[in-house]
């Protein structure tokens, strides 16, 4: 019996150890910059390559008929995804000619308001950054929660209120969208926001959200819009009249509009964007230093008169009659501005746990089933023998 629960005692804790290993032990990065990143676990991510078999691109998820607009602004679509590899590869469907900008003449699409009111959620509360916060992800209130309220901080410098909504949406998972639906919903009716930002962060390599804007390092930022909502069309004007913005303004600071096959609840608005902030094996202070000017940007295209529309050449959505988007940029703003802006949070503050301390907890109980289980085993064998 003596070496029965030897046996079975050594089983588990080669198992317990590998699984720790496996999924909870750091996994360290080094990158050619000389910097080097510490992650609980690491993030897949699929690297999505041109026809001539160059990497131009990677996203958390890919599917065939994505799409996205380069930093250079070039139109790619989604021709072909490997799931078991990663590997998607895209072609130039064409150049994308963005909005006008003039910093002192011209106006941004639907919005017709006297306030400036925007809202702001979290589906992906927990996600985090490993710089900064000391992990990419948490049960609860993670790191993205933090750019989140300090994109408030700075909207509010520029007399824009906002509706900031800290309630969970928690697992991370499929249906992480269905359960933010229902706080996005009720922030458009409750406040009726010029526009409503999701925020997140990105799970792709490092490099490829690092830039220098003005001598100062920071992140740059992803804007995704779905392709699966009744908005698509407005949504992405109003990505591109922030790209074009932006790209005058602040050049290399948008890494590109990602068009995914979601819906991200933008069926809800007009004016909705997801943003991803940096990813996770960037330093959250480089994040924290792109914050004010996505806040400039947001304010300039969305209260000022900075983007004229439509251009000379043809519109982005003349040029892609095929995929069916409808819709152009109108000179109908109309706002003042308020002089008592501020942050309202809308929920109370959620609990916070530890993916790490989760981890462990699993691999004790899958050690302790193990361990019994061993024994169990063990027992029947002995007795088939006798």
């Amino acid at each position: 019996m003596q070496k029965l629960k030897k046996f079975s005692l050594i089983i588990a804790i080669i198992f317990g150890v590998t699984v720790y290993a496996i999924d909870v032990v750091p996994i360290i990065q080094n990158f050619d910059d000389g910097y080097t990143a510490v992650s609980l676990e690491m993030e897949e991510y699929y690297k999505i390559y041109n026809q001539q078999g160059e990497v131009i691109n990677t996203s958390q998820s890919c599917e065939v008929g994505d799409m996205f607009v380069s930093a250079d602004n070039v139109l790619y679509e989604i021709y072909y995804v490997d799931n078991s590899n990663k590997v998607a590869y895209a072609k130039v469907k064409t150049k994308v000619n963005l909005p006008k900008v003039n910093n002192e003449t011209g106006q941004f699409n639907q919005i017709t308001t006297q306030n400036k009111v925007v809202c702001m959620y979290h589906t992906h509360n927990d996600e985090s950054y490993v710089l900064g916060d000391g992990y990419d992800s948490v049960y609860g209130k993670g790191g993205v929660m933090d750019i989140g309220e300090l994109l408030s901080e700075e909207l509010n410098k520029l007399n824009i209120t906002v509706y900031r909504s800290e309630a969970m949406h928690l697992p991370h998972d499929y249906y992480a969208y269905s359960r933010s639906n229902p706080t996005a919903k009720s922030l458009i009716n409750n406040y009726s926001p010029d526009a409503i930002f999701d925020v997140h962060r990105d799970g792709v390599a490092r490099n490829q959200y690092t830039t220098t804007v003005n001598g100062i390092n920071m992140s740059k930022v992803r804007m995704v819009i779905g392709k699966s909502n009744s908005n698509y069309a407005t949504n992405l004007d109003f990505a591109l009249a922030i790209k074009a913005y932006a790209d005058k303004n602040y050049p290399n600071f948008i890494k590109d509009i990602y068009m995914g096959s979601g819906h991200y609840n933008q069926a809800l608005s007009a004016t909705a964007i997801l943003f991803e902030m940096g990813t996770y094996l960037i330093e959250k202070d480089y994040v924290k230093s792109s914050v004010p000017i996505l806040a400039n940007i947001i304010d300039k295209v969305m209260y000022a008169p900075t983007v004229v529309a439509p251009s000379e050449d043809k519109t982005f959505n003349e040029v892609i009659e095929d995929l069916k988007i409808s819709g152009e940029l109108n000179n109908t703003l109309n706002s003042t501005n308020s002089s008592d802006a501020k942050t309202i949070v809308v929920t109370d503050e959620p609990l916070s746990k530890s993916n790490t301390a989760f981890d462990i907890f699993s691999v004790a109980i899958i050690a302790f089933i193990l361990f019994f289980g061993a024994i169990g085993i063990k027992l029947v064998v002995n007795k088939i023998r006798k």
